[in-house]
């Protein structure tokens, strides 16, 4: 059975969604991220816990200002995309029964 034409323009629209959502919600999620980095890079050789994790938002603000919290977002885009664009095709409508648990099984596989 030939896949029809319309098939195709979805799984597209599927990639497209698919990488979409990965950028938004990394970078939605960067200023939480960066601040947790730096966090974590604070405590790497010490066992104190004088300094709090919110300590960070007005030293990233006053030091870099509001687009500072999204450093380093493009390399975490770059990165997340083909994680996030891959799952949404498995959920593309299926060119036939056959592909289509081969598509769930490869999903579920990283």
């Amino acid at each position: 059975m030939a896949p029809k034409e319309d098939e195709g323009k979805n799984i597209v629209e599927y990639l497209i969604a698919g990488g979409t959502a990965g950028m938004v919600s990394r970078t939605v999620i960067a200023p939480i991220e960066r601040v947790k980095i730096l966090f974590q890079i604070s405590k790497a050789g010490t066992c104190s816990t004088t300094t709090q994790y919110w300590h960070y938002v007005p030293k990233i603000y006053k030091e870099e200002g509001l687009i500072g919290f999204w450093k380093g977002n493009g390399a975490a885009v770059i990165r997340v995309v083909p994680y996030m664009v891959r799952p949404s095709t498995s959920l593309s409508p299926p060119f036939s029964p056959k592909y289509s648990c081969r598509r769930l099984v490869a999903t579920c596989t990283y």
